[in-house]
Parts: C-alpha cells; sequence; structure tokens
C-alpha cells in the first residue's frame, strides 16, 4: 500500500506541473522568408518570447533551409575564427542569434549574409557575419576573402530583412 501511495503521489505530481514544463519546453516556430535570386530561403527560429519589451526572447535553435529543394541545415557554421566568436559570447553567458539578413547577387549568383547578434552589448563576440551560397554552403574567411569582400560591395543587394528572433517584438 505505500508503495502504490508513493506512486500515484508522483503521478499527481508530474500531472500538476506538466502544463508549465511542457510550456517551458516548447518555443515557438518563427520562420522568416528570403527570396534571393529566384530562390526562396527560409531562416526558422525557435524561441520563446519574453512578452516584455525591455527583455531579449529566449531562443534554442536557428535553421536555414530551401524548402523547394528540402534542404535543411541548423546555424551557425563558423570557420575557426568564428567558433571562438561562438564560444567566447558563450563563455560569457550570451548566445548569437540570427537578427537579420540580407540578399546579394553577384554576376547573377544568390548569395545570403546572416547578421548575428548576442542582443546588445559592444564586445567582439556579440556580432558575427556568415555567408551561404545557393547551396546552403558557407563561404568561410579562410580562402574566400575575395569573394567576400566582392558580396560585400555588390550593388545588387537588398535591404536588410529582420528575422525574428532574440530581439523582442514591439
Amino acid at each position: 500500500m505505500p508503495r502504490a501511495y508513493n506512486i500515484s503521489r508522483c503521478l499527481c505530481l508530474a500531472l500538476a506541473l506538466s502544463p508549465h514544463v511542457a510550456l517551458a519546453a516548447t518555443p515557438e516556430v518563427w520562420p522568416t522568408r528570403i527570396d534571393c535570386g529566384g530562390i526562396r530561403f527560409e531562416l526558422t527560429s525557435y524561441c520563446t518570447p519574453s512578452h516584455a519589451e525591455d527583455s531579449l526572447n529566449e531562443c534554442t535553435r536557428q535553421t536555414l533551409s530551401i524548402p523547394a529543394r528540402q534542404q535543411n541545415i541548423a546555424l551557425p557554421n563558423p570557420d575557426k575564427k568564428g567558433a571562438r566568436t561562438f564560444k567566447a559570447a558563450h563563455a560569457h553567458g550570451v548566445a548569437l542569434f540570427v537578427t537579420s539578413a540580407q540578399c546579394a547577387l553577384l554576376e547573377g549568383k544568390p548569395y545570403l549574409e546572416l547578421n548575428y547578434s548576442t542582443g546588445g552589448g559592444h564586445n567582439a563576440y556579440d556580432e558575427f557575419v556568415e555567408f551561404y551560397d545557393a547551396s546552403l554552403k558557407p563561404i568561410h574567411d579562410e580562402g574566400n576573402s575575395a569573394l567576400i569582400n566582392a558580396i560585400i560591395k555588390s550593388a545588387d543587394r537588398s535591404k536588410s530583412i529582420e528575422v525574428k528572433s532574440i530581439m523582442p517584438s514591439p
């Protein structure tokens, strides 16, 4: 009898707490569509809203996809130097998430620029930029600095697109 009592007591406690646990553990899915050179990219953020204008949303992860091709990758994909930036941010108790994106066409080829932010601060680890080609391949600084500079200087660039993630909504 005491064992059955303990099991039912644990079950009641688990059921009482389960709605709170489920709400905290289930982030909302926020897709951002980015049309670039005839390709529709989709950047998806998995976040729990802060419900306060002065605090950041809590995001767990982000993905980048081309739905028409059924391609999907997890973000970020930094090179060794970029990985140090993400590691430094984590060591300071913050995380970098994409907050804006921009399309650039260079010689008719689409490139996507993703701008990461911690949501505040002025430290070296508070911002990061990644570039991707039309096959979702990251373009790293190592060996590609000329291409990255050409993308940045490209006259055929879209305006910056806000990505719903850590920044609170007005």
